[in-house]
């Protein structure tokens, strides 16, 4: 296993260094430019593109180890496809959060604002963790499916259909809380909401709100990281065969 560990390190390291070495030309120009307007306006824009690119990316790839079996390994390990897949989803997450550090390090650098670390850790690896064990699930749910290209549509089709069914029940469950929403970077002066995947800026709310959205988060993404994992480990013992059994 320790050997797997590092070979899957060491595969998934340039899919995330390339966009920490972007971060960290950022940086350069920050420090260069600490007040420059045009310099921080790119840089969220930049986060907010890259950010979308990893979850798409490792998506795919999570979708092509689980329910293709496109890596050789899973036919050569004594481990089952699930535990493998669940290790893959903790590295995306835990690399996925460094990348986010360092973004907002970064963005606020030289500002007289203390980023909430700590805060953002855990809501942000409740978001991701959410995210993937959902996807995760469909693709468990799916596996039988004998067409990878039908197998695939519905997995990301049920997948985006549960995330905006969360976020319409958040959004009607505070109806009249908050007078808009925005989903995308934060600033600074503005505490994000994450739910599932998505992070959003409640504006007009009240303290004690804001505090009650971020409980409200956490409820809604732990129970979709419970009910995703519970299912997705129930139905190996209902469904067998997978996409690759069914093919080979």
């Amino acid at each position: 296993m320790r050997e797997y560990l590092s070979l899957r390190l060491r595969k998934m390291a340039p899919l995330f260094l390339v966009p920490m070495l972007v971060e960290v030309v950022f940086l350069f120009f920050r420090m260069a430019k600490p007040k420059n307007e045009t310099i921080s306006a790119f840089h969220g824009i930049w986060y907010l593109a890259a950010s979308a690119v990893l979850v798409f990316v490792t998506s795919y790839k999570i979708m092509q180890m689980y329910y293709v079996g496109s890596d050789r390994l899973i036919g050569i390990l004594p481990f089952a496809n699930e535990w493998l897949t669940l290790i893959e989803i903790a590295f995306y997450s835990l690399f996925t959060l460094l990348f986010g550090y360092l973004y907002h390090y970064i963005n606020n650098y030289q500002e007289n604002y203390h980023f909430a670390f700590a805060d953002y850790t855990l809501q942000k690896l409740l978001s991701l963790l959410s995210f993937y064990l959902l996807l995760f699930m469909f693709c468990a749910l799916f596996k039988n499916v004998r067409k990878a290209a039908v197998g695939k549509t519905l997995i990301l089709l049920f997948t985006a259909a549960v995330i905006i069914l969360e976020i319409v029940a958040f959004i009607k469950l505070n109806d009249g809380k908050f007078l808009h929403f925005f989903s995308g970077v934060s600033t600074p002066d503005v505490k994000m909401t994450y739910l599932n995947v998505l992070p959003f800026d409640f504006f007009g709310s009240k303290a004690s709100s804001s505090t009650a959205f971020t409980n409200q988060s956490y409820l809604l993404n732990g129970g979709t990281i419970f009910f995703s994992l519970f299912l997705s480990l129930g139905l190996k013992r209902f469904a067998s065969l997978s996409y690759v059994d069914l093919e080979g």
